[in-house]
């Protein structure tokens, strides 16, 4: 869940540059262009530790983080603060919660683990939470351990994690997606098997992977899986394509970037954001080429000493935030 929100300058304009990053093909020039700002008090939030991420049109953070009692804290799109939503579960001295998000409907899902003040052991879990905040659901996740989450336009929970056993030693390799209701049942699950390339032995190709959404299909990102993958509303898989050469989760490595960020608008456009790969080097944005299935780069001019991060997407446009500023981008034609 841990998503840096860096301070950082974001030019006015930035146009993508019309060469390929993978292919060699040309596109039409595009421009991500800013098309508002307000500011948000993330700092007037006691007990956060953790910055908050971007879901279902409002900003979601975790207060109280390892109590019994931690809190979600919102703020909507025009940085209005909502009531904070408090997650109890009976019997749990501790609760550390590692992902959130938020429906366009409001409604709220927690991942996370539990434990108690007898036992070294940690009970994992999924809770949901409906609009009108009437009720939490718990749902205890082992052997599935949840790495990433979020809602489909149609209300439909995603999920991406790995199966482990009660000592956290993987049953299995292969990462898993499921899908889950608002009452809690699950409607899908599939395991991503061999098919996914240069899965390295250290780590998990769920570990900082990204789920996205749009109006009409869910996105996977997996830096270490290698691979982008885009399923329709109801599972099916429509596309996959490979990852952004010279990637990782972190960076590490010779002349590897992190991934930093990633926004699917309504249109379908998807936008990575990648730190630089040496002290020297320029950050980068890149965006999908449908029809090459390669990647286009977003030109810029930001100093190589930050970092570009991106929240995620609004409708047709791309959130990112400086400082306490949220900043919209919307994505033209030239």
């Amino acid at each position: 869940m841990e998503q840096r929100l860096q301070s950082l300058r974001w030019l006015t304009v930035l146009a993508v540059a019309t060469a390929s990053f993978s292919s060699g093909l040309l596109c039409a020039s595009l421009t991500l262009v800013e098309s508002g700002q307000i500011s948000i008090p993330f700092s007037s939030v006691a007990g956060a530790t953790q910055k908050p991420v971007w879901s279902g049109k409002a900003w979601l953070g975790i207060a109280n983080q390892r109590s019994a009692m931690p809190s979600i804290y919102e703020f909507d799109q025009n940085g209005r603060r909502c009531e904070d939503y408090v997650i109890k579960i009976p019997g749990a001295a501790s609760i550390l919660i590692t992902q959130i998000a938020r429906s366009f409907n409001g409604a709220l899902a927690a991942v996370g683990t539990a434990s108690d003040t007898s036992s070294d052991k940690h009970a994992r879990f999924l809770i949901l939470v409906p609009p009108d905040r009437s009720r939490q659901l718990v749902i205890e996740t082992a052997p599935f351990n949840i790495q990433t989450i979020t809602f489909a336009a149609d209300g439909v929970l995603w999920a991406v994690g790995a199966d482990v056993d009660d000592n956290s030693v993987l049953n299995t390799p292969h990462p898993m997606v499921r899908r889950f209701d608002s009452a809690g049942q699950q409607l899908s699950a599939h395991t991503l098997r061999t098919e996914l390339p240069g899965i390295p032995a250290h780590l998990h190709p769920a570990t900082m992977s990204y789920l996205v959404a749009s109006r009409d299909r869910v996105g996977w990102y997996s830096p270490e899986g290698r691979v982008y993958i885009e399923y329709s509303l109801d599972g099916t898989e429509l596309l996959r394509v490979p990852h952004i050469p010279d990637t990782n989760i972190a960076g590490s490595g010779t002349n590897r970037k992190g991934i930093t960020g990633l926004a699917l608008t309504d249109d379908n456009y998807l936008i990575v954001a990648l730190s630089p790969s040496t002290a020297t080097a320029n950050q980068e944005l890149l965006m999908l080429d449908r029809k090459s299935r390669g990647w286009i780069a977003v030109s810029g001019n930001e100093p190589a000493s930050r970092t570009l991060w991106i929240a995620g997407a609004n409708g047709h446009e791309v959130v990112s935030v400086t400082g306490s500023a949220m900043k919209s981008f919307r994505l033209t034609k030239e």
